[in-house]
């Protein structure tokens, strides 16, 4: 609690609490079992971290981190203590709020990718505002892609990715932003990892002029999937070279048993050199699954795993 605020305004402040839903879209959504845990927590231990209050320029008293905890307690009937902290504009708060978030252990890396292309945009928006170059830009588009790789340098250091992520990551909030103004639910689905939609494909959309019409026929993963087909068709399917069939054979033929099971599988076969090769692809598919199980990698590196597996699969469905 700010030691500045006497109990009988802290009681008045909490009366007056505001909720902006488009800062409260800002929280990443937890999980059903996340929130029934934190139930759990507040019942037994009470509200221990002061929810973050903001006293606007027009005296509204705007909540600003504790979004979940305020929901539970106001449920629940359990107080809690809050923190008037200071802030020039609502866009100081937003910038908060994204980095206050993006400082938490517990962020998927759906979550994580969602706020950093967040904070990619508005950075850049703010390099262009304080620097008085919106009208040099226009004339110079080279000059606005060479500051474009400067901001996603710069936040790709902050957080130990490459600057393509930070990229692959505006493209990504992007997306989500257009499918979240029809359908709100299915974003929060998306990023709770509840709907398993691709994040190339949601990638697409972000790069792409879409109208809210066609958006709102998007209710679920296929959906999704189709829409990003016709924005952009998908490429002709690489075939396997022969250096990527040797690296695959060399870790596939690695497991002894597994091996010799196989080549008692196809004595006599007429193609036997056809199924040897959709042997070694299941074989790379199941170990590159085993990988990423319980894997404590980079996201980054997690994801083009599962992009080798996608695109194996489709090497065994030619």
């Amino acid at each position: 609690m700010n030691n500045n605020i006497i109990k009988a305004d802290q009681e008045e402040i909490k009366k007056k609490i505001t909720i902006l839903p488009d800062l409260k879209n800002l929280i990443p959504p937890l999980k059903d079992e996340e929130i029934k845990r934190l139930e759990e927590n507040i019942l037994t231990q009470g509200c221990r971290e002061a929810l973050v209050i903001w006293k606007s320029p027009d005296e509204q008293f705007i909540l600003v981190d504790g979004h979940n905890r305020y929901d539970i307690c106001v449920k629940l009937g359990i107080d809690f203590n809050i923190n008037l902290m200071g802030f020039d504009n609502k866009d100081t708060v937003i910038d908060f709020m994204i980095n206050n978030q993006l400082g938490r252990r517990n962020l998927t890396p759906e979550n994580a990718s969602y706020l950093r292309g967040l904070k990619y945009e508005r950075e850049k928006i703010k390099f262009n505002n304080i620097n008085n170059l919106k009208q040099f830009q226009s004339e110079s588009p080279k000059f606005d892609n060479l500051e474009k790789e400067k901001t996603a340098e710069r936040i790709a250091k902050q957080f130990n990715v490459s600057k393509n992520t930070i990229l692959r990551d505006a493209a990504y909030s992007k997306g989500l932003e257009k499918i979240g103004q029809t359908n709100p639910a299915l974003k929060t689905d998306i990023l709770k990892g509840k709907n398993k939609a691709r994040k190339q494909d949601i990638e697409v959309i972000g790069r792409n002029e879409v109208s809210n019409k066609i958006l709102q026929d998007v209710s679920q993963a296929k959906d999704i999937r189709k829409l990003a087909s016709e924005l952009v068709p998908e490429k002709p399917l690489s075939p396997l070279t022969v250096n990527q069939c040797a690296k695959y054979s060399i870790k596939a033929c690695r497991n002894k048993k597994r091996l010799e099971k196989f080549i008692k599988g196809i004595e006599g076969k007429k193609n036997s050199s056809r199924v040897y090769l959709e042997f070694i692809i299941y074989a790379s598919i199941v170990d590159l699954e085993q990988e990423i199980k319980g894997s404590e990698e980079p996201a980054e590196i997690i994801n083009k795993k599962k992009e080798e597996i996608e695109w194996l699969h489709k090497q065994l469905n030619k």
